[in-house]
């Protein structure tokens, strides 16, 4: 299996569903949909707000199900690191996930220069132009992730200003940036996405819902549009 960073270096586009819940069905669903990778989570909510995932002791049993029942690379999002412990770093290392995201200003140090797993880093609202362009030259940093939207406006439609940010940060970095959907936009407007620098998009339930049929359904149409940019 190819892991997502090695994909991210060959591909024009990559396509990356979290999902709803740590559910395998969910995950299962997403990858038959045309996902090229999953991401699951702990010590978070998702991003509509109305799911609460636990540690990673609580999740662990439905993450190695996912695991198990997919064959692409399955990463970990890991929210606040208050509740993270060596035990717990020592079993997500040990569980076979391909890489890990986190934003930078969660990502302690040892988990940052730790070579045993990849890392995608989240860039949060508030972040420094410099900020961002000194963590995609970090070595140990393999790709980014805009996350840029204030909670507040999460769900709102996808704006010109929100475009020209995101196109300032893909120019900016050295690593494939990909753009989480924080807000609502067509399938259609993957191509400008596309254009402007994004290497990928990581689709939630703000744009794809939390049911395998709206999964299916949505995830089978960004799919679509990026095969047609980029077949």
């Amino acid at each position: 299996m190819v892991n997502l960073q090695e994909k991210l270096q060959t591909s024009s586009f990559s396509l990356i569903t979290s999902i709803y819940s740590n559910q395998s069905k969910l995950a299962v669903a997403a990858e038959k949909a045309g996902s090229d990778a999953i991401i699951v989570n702990i010590n978070t909510a998702n991003q509509s707000g109305s799911n609460r995932f636990g540690s990673f002791e609580f999740e662990e049993d439905s993450i190695r199900e996912i695991i198990n029942n997919v064959k692409i690379p399955v990463g970990l999002f890991i929210g606040d690191t208050a509740y993270l412990n060596d035990t717990d770093w020592g079993r997500i290392i040990n569980s076979g996930l391909d890489f890990i995201n986190m934003f930078a200003h969660f990502l302690p140090f040892s988990i940052l220069v730790d070579k045993r797993i990849s890392k995608m880093v989240s860039i949060g609202p508030g972040y420094l132009i410099e900020q961002v362009k000194s963590l995609s030259d970090d070595p140990n940093i393999d790709s980014l992730l805009s996350s840029v939207t204030p909670s507040q406006a999460i769900g709102q439609n996808l704006n010109a200003l929100d475009l020209s940010t995101v196109k300032i940060l893909a120019n900016l970095s050295s690593k494939p940036l990909l753009l989480l959907t924080q807000k609502t936009f067509s399938p259609e407007h993957v191509e400008y996405i596309s254009k402007i620098g994004c290497k990928g998009l990581v689709l939630n339930d703000v744009v794809i819902g939390k049911t395998e049929d709206s999964m299916d359904s949505a995830i089978k149409s960004y799919r679509r549009n990026i095969n047609l940019i980029h077949n």
